[in-house]
Formats: C-alpha cells, structure tokens, sequence
C-alpha cells in the first residue's frame, strides 16, 4: 500500500530516531529524559509543519505498553502523518498497534511527487540489525513497481559500517 502525498513543488519532512522512550515521562535513560527532549522537539516541530514525520527505530527502550502510550501523547499536537519503522528496541506488535492510530500510518512507501520513499525493517532477533529475505523480496518488489525518478530507503541499522562504536548494532 503506498500513501501518495498531494502534489505540490516542496515538501518538509522532519526524521526521528532512537527516542529511547520509558514508560515513565520522568524517566531517564543514558543519563538524559527521553520525554522532555522528544517534546521539545514536538514543540519545534509545530512552528515548522511539516509534511511528514518518519519515526526510524527505537522509539522506546523498554517495550511496554505505556511508552508507546506516553509516544502517542507526545506527538498528538502534530497535525502531520506520522510513519513508523521498528528499531531493536521496539515491540513490533505494539509499533503495529499504534500505527492503526491517526496521526500514525502504516504504510511504509511513500509517494511525494516523483519520489518514493521505502520504510524499511531492519529489526533482527538481537541488538544488531537484520536484512531478511522477506524484507529484501519486499524492497525488490517496491523497486521493481516503482516508477519514480529517485528512491530514498529509510532504516534503522546502518547498512555500512561507520567505523565507530555503533557498528556492533549494524547490518
């Protein structure tokens, strides 16, 4: 399913990832609350308007219920759809459950005038990250389908190696 956006000469998206949500607001996570910072960035998000937010990965640390809940409240003020892709930290059934929630979306191809944006999951069974063969079947299909000037693939576990500490949790 692809969620075709109305056309129009430019688009603002804005990209977050590694939320590290807890289930307390007050939480803290790597010394720093999660919840305070992401709604900061909410309240600059609303001066800006954009098109389309793209949430890529770990959006909670904790995988409950409640980070999830505490992830819909933050980001309700915005007035723009919000997509969704897991990160290692994220409970895929409960990232599906909250994108059956508007502003969230579940689609994972987008279409914004002659490109077409590809969410994908990258979510393994550990830490590092995963490219399945489903996943790859999807993403040659979506390539195969398209006929758009330029695909932009979005994922949460970099493909390459950075050469730094995060290359653990890489591809």
């Amino acid at each position: 399913m692809v969620y075709q956006f109305s056309n129009k000469a430019r688009y603002r998206l804005a990209q977050i990832t590694d939320c590290h949500l807890l289930a307390n607001v007050n939480g803290y996570y790597q010394q720093v609350q999660p919840a305070m910072h992401l709604a900061a960035i909410v309240e600059q998000l609303i001066l800006e308007q954009p098109d389309a937010v793209l949430l890529t990965g770990d959006v909670t640390q904790d995988h409950s219920v409640a980070s999830y809940q505490l992830l819909a409240r933050l980001l309700a003020p915005l007035s723009c759809p919000i997509f969704c892709l897991p990160g290692n930290h994220d409970d895929t059934a409960e990232l599906a459950r909250l994108c059956q929630h508007p502003p969230f979306r579940a689609e994972r191809s987008l279409q914004l005038g002659d490109w077409q944006l590809l969410l994908l999951n990258t979510k393994g069974d550990t830490p590092a990250g995963a490219f399945s063969e489903a996943e790859q079947r999807w993403l040659q299909t979506q390539c195969e389908q398209s006929t758009a000037s330029a695909l932009w693939l979005f994922c949460h576990h970099h493909p390459k190696a950075l050469n730094c500490f995060i290359d653990k949790h890489g591809q």
